[in-house]
């Protein structure tokens, strides 16, 4: 290893000492059993466990396990690189979230590594319960024996592999290497796919099985998928099956019967020659002896090429009209494989005649929901894996055979992102030179230097000319942070009074000589808020004066300048970063490498770093158990049991279970959360003014349409100018004076229904508006600041996730990659509120729902509108829905917690005062996450108010992204005060999410998807990495690298 792939591995250290690209691990995850799982009241589907690790996600088989305790015994394998953080599980049912928790690895990996192993009784923050928060499990506590009898639990063992770098050839590996850094797309051709006879769904009626198949491909955002094999062939779709006419051939032939009658048989493949020479009509697949064979022709996939990991296939029944379809079999194509299976030995490729590099590859299916069809028996099942669920997720459902071709000159592929595609290999690769680049110039300082450990000059040692040059660089860059802040000089003299005095004061008494002329004239300037000379002059100044070639070793002198400084702070982190960039103005090399100086500065003990920063609620009391005798109490002979009894829940009564005990439990747990001081006030009047209205509306709606019902026979069944139609004189005979007549003339005319109807219908809408209501105000259960990496710089990026689709959403959006850091400072991401964020992460990630319910919106209100019951019925559902809305209650708890997260930032920062230690943050959050910034610049703007003012030097840099926030250009101009670096707006225009919810608020803007017109505020249109709001996660490594490199 080379010295600055050391040096690379002490400031970027990897989990276990993982030290080599060419080195790799596997990690094995055994999901043993769930215990204390709070089902839904209405449970039908079976709960299904969830581990995420990076960018993969694994499912357990669906229909493995039921019941509250229910025993997975599954085990999965996930390919492990040594930058990954964190290990999230979850439990889910029905698409209800039970609970989960998430698990740092450097911990876990720890202990698996011991002689006992990893093997722990996780505790799942149940969210519906009280001080229950997903937790991230403290791995030394000690269990409380009572509570562990009642709160749920995932029992896991964990075990890591980790090979040598002499896996693979060297020869073959460095070609892999090579392909893989010169490789723009993939694309992927599907030949044939087989899938298991027992996954189909059996038609009792006919005898038959039936399954309509499909695959859907996905190369990280990127989605693909093939058509379902029942669908008749149109001219688009004939290029994506083998095509062949059956010797009877009608319009309601269906493919997806895989046994037809005794006399009705598949005919074998057609030929080239023979689909050239027949016209196709229907999309062709036969029966095998093992299951289901799907021939494909021409089905291609083509995905752009970001450094993705795998190519994840899924393998879907397609239920016609039913929504969502099964998920019958899934697998996973390691692209670290392909490309080292297309060369050889001695590094050449195998098909030395192709134009791009290409291999043929099979793709192992794992059965998702085999167990659960009805078609295999129980005991078919316990014969064939021992009755254990865990043998199941081991056994092949099936195996597709792909060709996958390495581009390195990208094809057409529309797509709305195509642009940033293309440049996206472009600047990962810039990115890593210059990460390179910075590095091999530090080890060499470090080597070449024998009186301090970082290497860095003395000032002592520089020219006097450099030292007023470099003086006069950063007062001034501390004059234009201020200045950037507060767009007026009179307005800065007032908000900072004497903070930039006493830098520019410190500065020049490290730089320059007791007396100095120049001392007098920088501090005059400072007093005034006038800068000395504009940035680019000064910096100009200081590259003549330091006599070298190397821009880098200009930068040296502020990390010494940088351990001399006793002043902490964000505006002065902001001046030295700021003069970094102006000595190196090409790109963003200069902020890049002052901030690994920061870093290793740390690591060499010359840089103090503050007390680690702690954001909780409160102490949690869930902990892990640590007996594993405890956790695997049972029989194969259980599991049997358990899975015939969920299977005749499932299939053989049509309506679900329902436990109402357990309906009931639900409500009293929720009316047991607390709320915010002071709402009742508020929520009792408005609920009691809407349950009015709507009592109000539905009473005159009932009235009304009585009315219309008893006079329709005078007015219209027996006029005069009907009685000749018969069935207008039998309408009048029926209804004129009938029983029903009587009834809505008793109902039209009677002021005890329109009271009763009120009171009724005010009570049960009264009632839900109530309760959605005090759903916003609940107070916090759940709040935790965790750190991703070793904390080996003084700057803390405090990242949030506005979303979860999962729960690795928490971490893994903004996991630093050494090779490429979109930024070299310590990064925390905020947990909180678990529940709230997985609910609107749900509704965001099923795009297929949404369109559902935009068709199902425009029917119900062309219903709605042809009598006043519907109509009233409807306008009650709006009003309820929007108080019930996802994204508001996730925006207030966001507002909580931005409050309470700068409380404890001036807490941190006081007590880094006190033991002059660096104490700044920057502050980055998508969607809901941006509301958490807005809440907290404005509680530290509220904190100033009051006359604490070191509020205000305490954020560097400010990002928010997507901000489901009212876009007030004066109230962003305020909190700009706060912030000393970059202020970051990003939106997308087109974000039909938040214009949506814009609309449905009266159509103010918001910051998410318009600009912000405040002074200097930064405004960065999203369009060319997102086209929905939900890919903000998959996006935010490209987003980050492009905002903070400039890359």
């Amino acid at each position: 290893m080379s010295e600055w792939q050391q040096l690379q591995e002490r400031l970027y250290p990897r989990v276990r000492g993982y030290s080599q690209r060419s080195q790799r691990s596997k990690l094995f995850v055994t999901v043993v059993q769930a215990k204390n799982l709070r089902l839904p009241g209405v449970h039908w589907y079976p709960p299904q466990a969830v581990v995420v690790l990076g960018p993969h996600e694994r499912r357990s088989p669906l229909g493995e396990a039921f019941g509250p305790h229910p025993i997975f015994d599954w085990r999965i394998e996930l390919p492990f690189t040594g930058h990954e953080s964190h290990l999230a599980f979850q439990v889910t049912c029905e698409g209800e979230l039970l609970g989960g928790c998430i698990l740092p690895l450097r911990e876990v990996l720890a202990l698996s590594s011991s002689s006992t192993g990893f093997h722990r009784a996780l505790p799942l923050g149940a969210p519906h319960e009280r001080n229950s928060p997903v937790p991230s499990a403290d791995l030394s506590a000690a269990p409380d024996s009572e509570q562990r009898n009642v709160r749920p639990e995932l029992v896991v063992a964990i075990s890591a592999v980790l090979e040598g770098g002499d896996v693979l050839i060297p020869q073959q590996e460095r070609s892999a290497e090579e392909l893989r850094l010169h490789t723009s797309q993939v694309r992927v051709t599907l030949k044939s796919l087989r899938v298991e006879e027992n996954l189909a769904i059996a038609d009792v009626q006919r005898g038959q099985r039936k399954i309509a198949p499909y695959v859907m491909a996905s190369c990280g955002q990127q989605t693909a998928r093939t058509k379902a094999a029942f669908l008749t062939a149109g001219r688009q779709d004939r290029e994506k099956f083998v095509f062949t006419k059956m010797p009877k051939a009608t319009s309601d032939f269906d493919c997806g019967d895989l046994l037809r009658g005794s006399l009705d048989r598949y005919k074998a493949v057609p030929s080239l020659e023979e689909r050239r020479m027949n016209e196709p009509e229907f999309g062709y697949h036969m029966r095998t002896e093992n299951g289901l064979q799907i021939t494909y022709s021409n089905a291609q996939f083509t995905f752009w090429y970001q450094q993705q990991e795998v190519i994840e296939f899924m393998v879907y029944d397609d239920l016609f009209f039913y929504y969502p379809d099964n998920l019958v079999a899934c697998g996973t194509l390691d692209l670290d494989d392909a490309f080292s299976v297309a060369f050889t030995e001695q590094g050449e490729l195998l098909d030395e005649n192709a134009k791009q590099p290409r291999v043929r590859m099979h793709v192992t299916l794992a059965p998702s929901i085999a167990t659960v069809r009805p078609g295999a028996s129980t005991s078919e099942t316990s014969a064939a894996d021992g009755g254990t669920g865990g043998s199941t997720s081991s056994r092949i459902a099936g195996e597709i055979e792909l060709e996958i071709e390495f581009m390195q000159e990208p094809v057409a592929c529309p797509t709305a992102l195509e642009s940033t595609f293309r440049q996206a290999l472009s600047q990962s690769k810039k990115a890593e030179e210059l990460q390179r680049e910075s590095l091999q110039y530090l080890a060499e300082i470090i080597t070449s230097s024998t009186v301090r450990p970082s290497g860095l000059p003395a000032l002592e040692d520089l020219f006097s000319e450099q030292k007023e040059s470099l003086a006069i660089l950063c007062c001034t860059c501390a004059v234009a942070a201020a200045r950037r802040m507060i767009d007026h000089e009179d307005w800065v003299v007032v908000v900072f009074e004497n903070r930039l005095e006493n830098i520019v004061q410190e500065i020049c008494e490290v730089l320059l000589d007791d007396g100095h002329v120049l001392t007098a004239e920088l501090v005059t300037c400072a007093r005034r808020a006038v800068s000395y000379k504009t940035i680019e002059k000064a910096a100009e100044a200081y590259r003549r004066s330091c006599r070298s070639t190397s821009q880098m070793e200009h930068l040296l002198p502020l990390g010494t300048l940088l351990c001399m400084l006793r002043s902490t702070g964000a505006l002065l982190r902001s001046s030295l970063k700021r003069a970094s960039e102006a000595i190196e103005p090409d790109g963003s090399h200069g902020s890049l490498f002052f901030e690994l100086l920061e870093r290793h500065l740390v690591s060499c003990g010359e840089l103090e770093v503050s007390q680690p920063l702690v954001v909780q609620l409160g102490t949690s009391s869930d902990e892990l158990g640590d007996s594993p005798g405890e956790v695997a109490e049972y029989t194969a002979a259980q599991q049997k049991e358990q899975l015939r009894l969920g299977r005749e829940a499932m299939y053989s009564n049509f309506f679900p279970q329902i436990d109402t005990q357990r309906l009931l439990d639900r409500e009293k747990e929720e009316w047991q959360l607390e709320v915010l001081p002071g709402q009742y006030p508020f929520l009792v009047p408005a609920s009691v003014c809407i349950g009015s209205l709507c009592g109000a509306i539905m009473a005159f709606s009932i009235v009304e349409t009585a009315v219309i019902v008893h006079t329709m026979d005078a007015r219209i069944l027996c006029h005069k100018d009907y009685e000749h139609m018969a069935l207008m004189r039998a309408s009048c005979w029926v209804m004129k004076d009938s029983y029903l007549d009587n009834f809505m003339e008793w109902v039209a005319e009677s002021p005890g229904w329109f009271k009763s109807i009120f009171i009724l219908s005010g009570l049960m809408d009264g009632k839900t508006a109530f309760t959605y209501m005090r759903r916003r105000v609940l107070k916090l259960r759940e709040l935790q600041l965790e750190s991703i990496g070793e904390a080996l710089s003084p700057h803390k990026v405090i990242c949030i996730s506005g979303f979860l689709r999962s729960f690795a959403d928490l971490c893994q959006p903004w996991v630093v990659d050494p090779d490429r850091p979109w930024t070299s400072a310590q990064v925390h991401f905020l947990r909180f509120e678990t529940e709230v964020l997985h609910l609107l992460g749900v509704q965001l990630n099923d795009v297929l729902a949404r369109d559902l319910k935009r068709t199902e919106y425009v029917a119900r209100f062309l219903v709605a509108c042809t009598n006043l019951i519907s109509f009233s019925q409807r306008l009650t559902e709006m009003l309820l829905d929007e108080l019930g809305d996802f994204l508001d209650r996730a925006a207030t708890r966001a507002e909580q917690v931005g409050k309470l997260l700068a409380r404890q930032l001036l807490e941190a920062r006081t007590n880094a005062r006190r033991r002059n230690a660096s104490f700044t943050v920057s502050l980055v959050g998508f969607s809901t996450g941006g509301v958490v910034v807005e809440s907290c610049l404005k509680e530290l703007q509220e904190m100033v108010k009051d006359g604490d003012h070191v509020a205000s030097d305490i954020v560097c840099d400010a990002v928010m992204l997507g901000t489901p926030s009212r876009a007030l250009d004066e109230d962003w101009s305020k909190l700009r005060q706060l912030v000393s670096g970059r202020f970051i707006n990003g939106f997308f225009a087109q974000d039909s999410f938040l214009l949506s919810h814009q609309f449905r608020r009266g159509g103010a803007r918001l910051a998410g998807c318009s600009p912000l017109h405040a002074p200097d505020v930064e405004n960065v249109p999203m369009d060319p990495f997102i086209t929905t709001h939900n890919e903000y996660p998959e996006q935010m490594p490209l987003i980050l690298q492009r905002i903070f490199q400039g890359t």
